[in-house]
């Protein structure tokens, strides 16, 4: 929502970039900005963990 409506409502870049559509590769002819792509890696394995760790500690009830 950031990326598509921050430059409308005038929000600062910042803003827009915090979206992970925002930091994603650029293909520029032959060259490709992968800084991006770290940054969605990173969200993807803190995601994971948390997730993993968080299905650990659930509590499951009993049956009968």
């Amino acid at each position: 929502m950031l990326g598509m409506f921050g430059p409308l409502f005038g929000l600062p870049e910042w803003t827009t970039n915090f979206s992970p559509f925002g930091v994603t590769p650029v293909v520029s002819g032959s060259d490709v900005d992968v800084r991006g792509l770290w940054w969605l890696i990173a969200a993807v394995v803190v995601g994971a963990a948390a997730s993993l760790t968080l299905m650990r500690r659930r509590q499951l009830a009993a049956d009968g």
